[in-house]
Formats: structure tokens, sequence, C-alpha cells
């Protein structure tokens, strides 16, 4: 889920840092920080995983060769790729499972497959092809439910203030009121 995230985030214009239990911090987080990066996206991982920290850019496509197949990975760069302003491709050793490439087909994204480079087309207007309805929401805040977010401190807490954390339970409580 996390992955994920990062990728949606590649394209917002604020920085967020993600990070989570014990498990997932200890998954390898460079897969993603790389193409994320590349695209132009800021990221930064702690010895390469998580807390995990993405500053949001104007993101151009790429063509990206994976060095292993994976899903999660294809997805952070299919998502992030939403936000581009160029088309994009994403090519594997051999296809991983397509169900991010499934779920914005049927929402009306430009995809194309060959063999097993993926290539994805920017909408014009992410609004009109009701991405961002109540169901997008309530899948983003499942993804969420796994993460505990941390958000930079309002602009009038000091300097030295510690960022305020966010549990999973506050989080959905905030986006579904």
């Amino acid at each position: 889920a996390m992955r994920l995230i990062a990728g949606l985030l590649a394209g917002q214009s604020f920085a967020s840092t993600l990070t989570g239990n014990a498990q997932l911090s200890a998954r390898p987080m460079r897969r993603i920080a790389e193409p994320l990066t590349a695209m132009g996206a800021r990221v930064t991982t702690t010895n390469d995983h998580a807390p995990l920290t993405v500053q949001g850019g104007d993101l151009r496509g790429i063509e990206y060769l994976s060095p292993v197949p994976s899903a999660q990975v294809k997805s952070a760069i299919l998502l992030a790729g939403l936000f581009a302003a160029d088309p994009l491709s994403v090519s594997e050793p051999h296809q991983s499972r397509d169900h991010t490439e499934r779920m914005l087909t049927a929402r009306g994204v430009s995809i194309e497959r060959e063999s097993s480079t993926v290539t994805l087309t920017p909408p014009r207007a992410l609004a009109a092809l009701g991405l961002f309805n109540t169901a997008f929401h309530r899948w983003a805040t499942g993804l969420l439910a796994y993460l505990i977010i941390r958000v930079p401190p309002p602009a009038k807490c000091s300097p030295t203030s510690s960022r305020p954390t966010y549990s999973p339970t506050q989080v959905i409580e905030t986006l579904t009121h």
C-alpha cells in the first residue's frame, strides 16, 4: 500500500512522509524511489526503506525498465503517471499482475500493453475520469489504514516542534468527515 500511495503523492504539490510497522518498514523502497525521482518527484528513504518522504513535483513521462517484475512498483509508476505531462512506459522481464491497469482502463485512462510493456497516456483531467469519486476516496482510505502518516507541522508551529503523528484511525476519521 505504501508504494501505491507514494505514486499518488508524487504528483501532488506538498511533501508527505509515509511510515509503517516494522514489517512494512523492512521492505525495500528504492524500487519506487528511483523511477519516481526520474519522473520529477523528490523521494528520500531511510537506508532504502521507510520512512519514505515524497515531495511531489511536475512529473514527466519516462521509459522505465524494471529489473524485476513487480506489480507494486509498476502500479506506483502508473499512478504517478496520471499526473505526468507526457506518456510513460514500464517494461518488466515478464508481466506482473495487472490489477491497476484494469482499474485505470475501466475509468477511461489510456493504457496500452505490448508484451511485458505497459504504456500510460496521462488524462487531460482526472476529475473527468471520476477517479476521485466516493469509491476512490474509500479505496485510498483503505490503503491509508495500513500506514501511519506524519504531516508537516502547521506554519504557526516553531521549527523545533515535533511533527504531529496521526494514527490510521485518525486519518480515516479526518478523510470521511
